[in-house]
């Protein structure tokens, strides 16, 4: 599966604070969170979701996971 995003929501993406999550963004979608990463790929930079959870919960969890790599 192949996931585009358009020039408008990636910029919104791009402006929004990352909660000390360098290099990452946050994208609300209903109840959850997903932490998105920008990379530049071969075919051009795209963005990679990396975490998705419940809002209440999705940072520390990140955060916890990130810390293990």
């Amino acid at each position: 599966m192949k996931v585009t995003v358009e020039p408008q929501p990636r910029e919104f993406i791009r402006r929004q604070p990352d909660e000390e999550l360098e290099g990452f963004y946050k994208v609300r979608v209903e109840n959850c969170r997903l932490i998105v990463q920008h990379v530049a790929g071969e075919a051009g930079p795209f963005f990679r979701v990396v975490f998705i959870e419940r809002r209440s919960v999705v940072y520390e969890m990140f955060r916890q996971i990130i810390a293990l790599e």
